[in-house]
């Protein structure tokens, strides 16, 4: 893959990312501060955000978020700057933690909690989107090598 198509997908996986995290960073401070967020899409974001699924040991699930995405932004950085390709193996194997953490967070609103929370459904996309753009990016890669 050409250097210019390269770092264009690591810019758009690196503004993606930066996106999930100010999403999960709200999220994270509103449960800190013991409000609710208000859904704009969905109904549902305050049995979703005080269930008990919204907590793993005592910690915020979007907490979680935010530290995943913040991994995803530095490794993207490390890309852009130093052009480390072994980022590329990485981005795949990072991502599918995302992607499988989103889809059982989906399962657990729609199936046992029965609530959307609107946050939630655009980390869901965000991560889906990484993943995506992560497995082009490898496919891509292994082609050049």
């Amino acid at each position: 893959m050409n250097s210019t198509r390269t770092g264009a997908l690591m810019l758009s996986f690196l503004v993606i990312s930066f996106l999930g995290f100010a999403d999960s960073l709200y999220l994270s401070v509103t449960h800190y501060l013991n409000a609710t967020p208000s859904c704009f899409i969905a109904k549902g974001c305050d049995i979703v955000t005080t269930s008990t699924y919204s907590e793993i040991f005592g910690f915020p699930v979007a907490f979680l978020g935010v530290t995943y995405y913040l991994l995803l932004i530095v490794l993207a950085i490390i890309y852009l700057d130093k052009k480390k390709n072994k980022v590329f193996k990485l981005l795949p194997w990072v991502t599918t933690l995302g992607v499988t953490t989103s889809l059982w967070l989906l399962y657990v609103q729609v199936f046992i909690l029965k609530s959307l929370c609107s946050y939630c459904i655009i980390s869901a996309f965000i991560s889906i989107t990484l993943f995506v753009i992560a497995v082009v990016i490898l496919k891509f890669y292994s082609k050049t090598t």
